[in-house]
């Protein structure tokens, strides 16, 4: 929005060239960035909520243009200077807080985030942070959320043994009614093959937020299949993964999280 400000157009490469060199990192979300923008990513009742204004437009040969609209909506100085205003603090919050030896491909170490962020980070078309329930796969992103220390009142059969072993390792239940070859269970075992990236976010307790520390990308390296009891005592199939926690977690987030 601010190179569209200042120059009308961009090319697709120069604002990665600008993204790169003046923010040290590298995008791979230019589409799913205008998606945000012209609310394509978001679900309808915020569409109803804001705006269906279009904002912005990428041609086929990879030019970044302002719309009509957003040229008659930057005709008000009250809008053009509130907007600027926004774009500034956003980019600096932005490079006050980053660190390359703590980002990861769209996250920072121990920052947090909504389950909605999470979908929009990881370049999803659309915004399905409401059908999340814990994890999802999609576009070979399988994000997993973890409220640590669960609530007493909540049904058994969703009541999942999810805990770190160590700073090392995470031990997580999937959803009842799995087994080994239940397909999203198969989908993890095959992240070598597919390129699967596994993400988990954790926060402490239902009472803290909505928003999720994330704490590393995962690997599977272990898989079995259990049973967990609902509340009239029946027996439910389901599959614990043991996960490599690709980044060692610190030991202050670490304390914090499992109650130290």
């Amino acid at each position: 929005m601010k190179l569209l400000i200042e120059k009308d157009q961009v090319s697709n490469s120069e604002f990665t060239r600008i993204l790169c060199d003046e923010h040290q990192i590298e995008s791979h979300s230019i589409d799913s960035a205008i998606d945000y923008l012209n609310g394509e990513f978001h679900q309808l009742s915020d569409r109803e909520k804001y705006s269906s204004t279009k904002y912005v437009e990428l041609s086929q040969e990879g030019i970044l243009s302002k719309t009509k609209e957003l040229d008659e909506l930057l005709a008000s100085p009250t809008f053009y200077s509130n907007l600027l205003d926004s774009i500034k603090f956003a980019i600096n919050r932005f490079t006050y807080s980053f660190d390359s030896k703590q980002y990861f491909n769209g996250f920072s170490l121990y920052h947090k985030y909504s389950r909605k962020d999470v979908c929009r980070i990881l370049n999803w078309s659309k915004d399905e942070h409401s059908t999340i329930y814990g994890y999802k796969i999609k576009s070979n992103t399988c994000p997993i959320f973890v409220t640590y220390s669960k609530r007493e009142d909540i049904l058994a059969s969703i009541k999942y043994q999810d805990y770190f072993l160590d700073n090392k390792n995470f031990h997580w239940m999937t959803r009842h009614n799995r087994t080994v070859d239940s397909q999203d269970v198969l989908n993890i075992q095959k992240y070598k093959e597919t390129g699967l990236r596994i993400c988990l976010f954790v926060k402490k307790s239902d009472a803290e937020s909505d928003d999720f520390y994330y704490i590393s990308d995962l690997t599977p390296y272990e898989y079995n299949s259990q049973t967990i009891k609902d509340d009239s005592g029946a027996n439910l199939p389901i599959v614990n993964i043991n996960y490599e926690i690709n980044t060692l977690v610190a030991e202050n987030i670490y304390n914090y999280l499992i109650g130290e």
